[in-house]
């Protein structure tokens, strides 16, 4: 949702706010009396700055939830396929529960680790749009919060282990540990 600060509707407040001004002054102070007309000339000026200030908020945020719903929706099928093949490949390796998740197993199956990286890199990519305030985060809560919380909490060993090694792989994954820590269910 939108901070109250930057709510498209501030401008409009601003605007009434000088009205309610313009307007005191123009009946309690005589010399305002006769230039009534300038002060609605002022408060029509100030309605159309206030228009053009906000529209471009609304506009703004109407681009950014579009983007949102497009990546949520390519990310989601990318997901799912990754997903589906991992299953087969746990199936035919044997495993089930936690040992499908496990350091050991996913980093001597190629075609596994492969898969993980995918569904992982995939999160990662939408929890760094949201973190960076280029997605919207409202929109990734309601649509994907219960998988991507989920999806952490089966891979968190396997990232541990992984950021273990240091390097280029000690915030591997990072963008959504901090997303999911900004952002809680409720």
């Amino acid at each position: 949702m939108w901070h109250p600060v930057l709510s498209p509707w501030w401008p409009f407040l601003l605007v009434g706010l000088l009205w309610l001004i313009l307007g005191g002054l123009a009946y309690f102070y005589l010399e305002w009396r006769p230039e009534r007309w300038k002060a609605v000339e002022m408060g029509a000026a100030t309605v159309m700055a206030a228009a053009a200030v906000s529209i471009p908020l609304v506009l703004d945020r109407n681009a950014r939830d579009t983007r949102t719903l497009e990546l949520l929706n390519d990310a989601g099928r990318k997901i799912g396929e990754a997903v589906v093949e991992k299953d087969k490949l746990d199936l035919e390796n044997k495993k089930e529960d936690n040992a499908k998740f496990a350091y050991d197993y996913i980093t001597s199956q190629p075609k596994v680790k492969t898969l993980v990286y995918r569904i992982l890199n995939e999160y990662d990519y939408i929890c760094l749009g949201g973190n960076e305030g280029l997605f919207s985060n409202t929109i990734i809560k309601s649509l994907r919060w219960d998988a991507l919380d989920q999806t952490w909490k089966d891979y968190r060993d396997y990232i541990a282990k992984h950021r273990a090694f240091g390097g280029s792989r000690a915030e591997a994954w990072i963008e959504c540990d901090r997303w999911i820590s900004n952002n809680p269910r409720h």
